[in-house]
């Protein structure tokens, strides 16, 4: 009705912000418990010049054995430059995060016509 954007920021997505801008990692694996057997998961990059995200995998549900094997990988490849981060259960503190997010997506230019409510689905699993 305003005709404004509305930005969907993940979870991972505000986690990975948060530590890439305050750690010396530049490769950012983020999990979150989905159930006993399964983790969410994504793998981000983040680009301290630019000051933005990139994803590497976009966040989705992993078998535990298959998020392991890919943080593996990941960290043989990059070492140093890679951190695993595990969220905790109370995430108020990556509000400022989304936030930062979202001017940033504002900032850059982008075509804002495609950040629409409708295009943002939640993802409850």
């Amino acid at each position: 009705q305003l005709n404004i954007p509305v930005f969907g920021v993940s979870t991972l997505e505000s986690l990975a912000w948060y530590h890439g801008k305050k750690k010396n990692n530049s490769f950012l694996a983020v999990e979150m418990k989905a159930n006993s057997e399964e983790v969410f998961g994504g793998i981000y990059k983040f680009l301290y010049q630019e000051k933005r995200l990139e994803v590497i995998e976009f966040d989705r549900t992993y078998e535990k054995g298959e998020w392991e094997i890919s943080l593996k990988n990941y960290r043989d490849k990059y070492n140093n430059k890679f951190k695993h981060i595990i969220a905790s259960e109370k995430l108020a503190f990556t509000t400022e995060s989304m936030l930062e997010i979202a001017l940033n997506k504002i900032n850059s230019c982008e075509d804002l016509t495609i950040y629409h409510w409708q295009k943002i689905i939640p993802f409850y699993n």
